[in-house]
């Protein structure tokens, strides 16, 4: 990276001591008061000085405006050189104004909400001084058992992508000078979500080929949209912690992604190289560490208790040091922090712009495009002078803001229950166990919509499940609604994808929704009534028994496939099916679409436009993804038969037919070979177009 002369001047000028603290973040609470006077307990524990404390170069999250002023200037203070403090924060699918999860955005298969919901996050994190998200989060997942699934995109490289580059792009804007952007830190590199058995911090073992091949699109993307930071992850991969791994940080992320800007660990993971039994000391962790290229350590002290020895030893060079320290001078100033120090902090704008109509509205309008209807046998959409009766404790939530909103205010977000209340005067049965009473008012409805799946608290980090199935309680209350009324509509709040229950698929209907945000109960209610007609596609694949986890579309083919053969020696389960309940990119809408015709109308070097004609065939409004796989050729490595290659969203009057241009970018169109070269394909294409249940195959 070149350096600009003001950076080269202020490192100039530098102690070791100094530039040292710069790699170091810490978070608010290891400033107090009494630091003046006495080395405080956070401080005695990392072993840290008072003086040491006033060189570090980040800190990891604050409370609010006031407290990010209060220790930016206490900093300055008591800095020689007066640089500034950089304030980070895990603002993952928005500030105040809670945008649908990661995982949710996935279903609406639409890059431009993604874009959305960080463009309006930046707008009000960076109002109490906020200058860098941890977010997106670029890992696949692919195991529903991992809680963290929730922050991701999903199981498909391709969708990935997109997503993750679009939400660098909101993030960051058109320029990081502008006060409300926020620089996007891209992560986990790499591979987190490929944890075994579903497991957060633990190792992930596949093979570098579908390393490459699947596992990078993520990351590629973040380095695509320009992304400044990157994180390492907690993870074992080929034998070593991603955040001391030469082979992660610099031949994968610096030297194969083009990487050039800053690396920072997750929350102790320097420190924890030596839990991994990888390195025996401080010492040798912080050798490892700045020798892979990580430029940041948050919260432990292994750099700065332990790189100027290295340095004075002649074991570090000092160039290292001063490569890591200018690619965090670099972000500060591109951020405008040397001449700003209070860069977006505004506290009557914090109080304001948050949760501002505006604002909901565009929460509001991307969480619409997220419900995926599983199954309806004419039960939705509801119709006010029906007699419904509601069902299960759910209705009371308040919380349905999803895991990673710390700063989501639950007083201010309306339950199911309140904005049934607001418009209608049915029965609200707001709990798992029923009543005499409560069966007698479910016996005589003529729909009963049933509420189940998972709170807030059962999914994000550190939330994995052996069993990602409904609770007993939940399977009961179905169970038992279900034996006095089939007319049942089953709506299931989840922030992974659960294995659904034979008592749920039994329902006349099923929505299913990922965790919305501040509007979540608002778009529900909506969609129930026909205000919304449902429109996301599932991002990750259902299983139908939780032995098929980890589940995927993208499975490599084998010798040996089960086509239903009776004989044993075929890739089966004796004690169940190989069919997932619903595979990634499943969803109906209320009304219906049909492929008319499809054909190449341009190509060049870099893409090709494909022309797809459709009609809503139904009777209402309607939109929906459409996706574009290709067959993929035979090019001397097992690949999946179909690859996703473009997707795009179309909406559609009752009637009305349309012809959609769907670009296919060639760099997508791609393979790694066995020496982890990347290679397109050559042509000619044979795709298949899926729009809900219509395919149609063209070969371009």
């Amino acid at each position: 990276m070149k350096l600009t002369k003001r950076v080269k001047q202020l490192m100039s000028l530098m102690t070791l001591e100094e530039k040292v603290g710069q790699l170091h973040q810490v978070p608010p609470f290891f400033f107090s008061d009494e630091l003046v006077n006495e080395v405080a307990g956070p401080l005695r524990k990392y072993k840290i000085s008072p003086t040491q404390l006033f060189h570090v170069g980040s800190i990891l999250g604050t409370a609010g405006p006031e407290e990010m002023k209060h220790l930016q200037s206490m900093y300055l203070q008591r800095s020689r050189l007066k640089i500034p403090l950089l304030f980070m924060a895990d603002i993952i699918h928005g500030y105040k104004t809670i945008f649908p999860i990661p995982l949710a955005i996935a279903a609406t298969m639409d890059p431009k909400r993604s874009e959305t919901a960080a463009r309006i996050a930046a707008k009000e994190a960076t109002t109490s001084g906020i200058a860098v998200t941890f977010s997106p989060m670029a890992d696949l997942a692919r195991d529903a058992r991992w809680g963290r699934v929730m922050e991701s995109s999903g199981e498909d490289p391709f969708v990935n992508y997109h997503m993750t580059y679009a939400a660098v792009k909101g993030y960051q804007g058109s320029s990081l000078k502008d006060p409300s952007t926020l620089a996007a830190c891209g992560k986990h590199v790499v591979a987190y979500g490929a944890g075994i058995a579903g497991k957060d911090y633990t190792q992930a073992e596949l093979s570098k080929h579908s390393l490459y091949q699947y596992y990078l699109e993520g990351y590629r993307a973040c380095v695509d949209a320009e992304a400044r930071l990157l994180m390492s992850s907690f993870n074992v991969v080929e034998g070593i912690p991603s955040t001391v791994s030469s082979f992660v940080l610099k031949t994968l992320i610096r030297n194969h992604l083009g990487f050039k800007g800053v690396i920072i660990s997750d929350y102790d993971s320097l420190n924890e190289a030596q839990f991994h039994r990888v390195t025996s000391s401080g010492e040798e962790t912080a050798l490892k560490g700045i020798e892979a290229t990580l430029d940041i350590e948050m919260s432990s002290a292994i750099y700065q208790n332990h790189l100027i020895p290295l340095i004075e030893q002649g074991k570090v060079s000092v160039k290292l040091l001063n490569d890591a320290v200018g690619r965090v001078l670099m972000l500060k100033e591109e951020l405008g922090l040397l001449d700003d120090p209070y860069r977006g902090l505004n506290p009557a704008l914090e109080a304001t712009l948050p949760l501002s109509e505006n604002h909901y509205k565009a929460a509001y309008d991307v969480a619409k495009a997220s419900p995926i209807l599983l199954k309806n046998e004419q039960a939705l959409p509801l119709l006010p002078e029906e007699e419904i009766v509601f069902v299960g404790s759910l209705l009371d939530e308040q919380n349905l803001l999803g895991a990673w909103a710390w700063h989501g205010e639950v007083e201010r977000t309306s339950s199911l229950a309140m904005v049934l209340r607001q418009r209608y005067s049915f029965p609200l049965l707001m709990t798992d166990s029923l009543e005499e009473t409560d069966l007698k008012t479910i016996q005589k409805a003529k729909k009963v919509v049933v509420f189940v799946g998972e709170r807030s608290k059962e999914f994000g980090e550190a939330r994995s499940k052996m069993s990602p199935t409904l609770s007993d309680e939940h399977q009961r209350l179905l169970q038992t609604i279900l034996s006095i009324n089939p007319n049942v509509i089953t709506v299931v709040m989840a922030g992974r994808p659960l294995v659904l229950s034979p008592t749920v698929v039994a329902s006349q209907a099923i929505l299913y929704s990922f965790y919305l945000g501040s509007a979540m109960a608002d778009v529900l209610v909506d969609t129930l009534f026909g205000g919304i007609n449902p429109s996301g596609t599932l991002p990750m694949t259902l299983a139908s028994d939780v032995g098929q986890l980890p589940i995927h579309t993208l499975s490599l083919p084998t010798g040996r496939p089960f086509e239903g053969k009776t004989y044993t020696y075929t890739s089966h389960y004796i004690d169940g099916g190989n069919t997932p309940l619903f595979p990634m990119g499943f969803g109906l809408s209320y009304t219906f679409f049909s492929i008319q015709k499809a054909h190449k109308l341009h190509e060049n070097e870099d893409q090709i436009d494909l022309d797809v004609t459709v009609q809503n065939t139904g009777h209402v409004y309607g939109e929906h993804p459409i996706f574009v796989y290709l067959k993929t050729p035979i090019v001397g490595v097992a690949l999946p038969e179909y690859q996703l290659i473009a997707f795009n969203r179309m909406g559609l009057e009752p009637g009305m037919r349309q012809t959609l241009t769907l670009t296919i970018d060639k760099k997508h169109v791609s393979y790694y070979d066995t020496s982890f070269k990347r290679h397109r394909f050559d042509g000619p294409f044979h795709v298949k177009i899926v729009l809900m249940n219509e395919q149609y195959e063209v070969t371009l």
